[in-house]
């Protein structure tokens, strides 16, 4: 899986709104995405998840 890059999106803000408030609001945005991933991978479920699931329901 490859990285995104914010490099791109901050430079294209820093021209609008400045160097400093750019890298603010890119941070910001990085770190959402990363805690709204981090909660979405937290609840899916493993293989062993759905391995033990499958032998209750034959039991």
């Amino acid at each position: 899986m490859s990285a995104i890059s914010i490099t791109k999106p901050q430079d294209l803000l820093s021209a609008k709104i400045g160097r400093d408030t750019a890298q603010d609001l890119t941070y910001y945005i990085e770190n959402k995405v990363k805690e709204e991933l981090d909660n979405k991978v937290q609840m899916l479920a493993t293989k062993a998840d759905v391995a033990n699931t499958k032998s209750e329901l034959i039991k």
